[in-house]
């Protein structure tokens, strides 16, 4: 009798304690699909992680060939999902990025993008559908002088990491 009595007691214990922890839960956690997103900040967050397998490129005629064959960028956003550093890597003769190397929109259409502290090509438009972006950009010569390579620039990349 006396040990009904002690789970009887030990059940509504138990009872109480997970009724206060349901009670406790409550839905409102920072994932980002419950975060109101202006348009910028929902392109951002699409255009955010490392772009990489360069495919479909187009260059001047007399460009080296394959010099855009390692390229590979990375875009992140801020906290605010706003854009924030920008990297590119493999196309040094194109991106030549520095730690501050940051990136923003152009236009509310969200299809240029200004690279700063990024020499020589300081503004790309994009193209982007699904996991794909078609970057265009004109490449109007290094500071060495150099003039082959002088035009525009096409190529298409994967998303290869969010």
């Amino acid at each position: 009798m006396k040990n009904a009595r002690n789970m009887k007691r030990n059940l509504i214990f138990l009872s109480i304690i997970f009724t206060f922890l349901l009670a406790g839960c409550n839905k409102d956690d920072d994932s980002i699909d419950e975060i109101n997103l202006n348009e910028q900040q929902k392109a951002a967050v699409s255009l955010r992680g490392v772009w990489a397998i360069p495919e479909d490129v187009s260059m001047p005629v007399g460009t080296t060939a394959n010099v855009l064959d390692n390229l590979v960028l990375t875009f992140k956003i801020s906290d605010q999902y706003t854009p924030g550093e920008f990297k590119a890597e493999g196309a040094d003769y194109f991106f030549a990025t520095t730690p501050s190397s940051k990136w923003q929109w152009v236009d509310e259409g969200r299809n240029y993008v200004n690279l700063l502290d990024t020499q020589p090509t300081a503004s790309i438009s994009i193209l982007q559908e699904g996991a794909k972006i078609r970057l265009v950009f004109l490449y109007t010569g290094g500071s060495g002088g150099k003039m082959a390579g002088i035009g525009e620039y096409g190529v298409t990349l994967t998303k290869v990491q969010p």
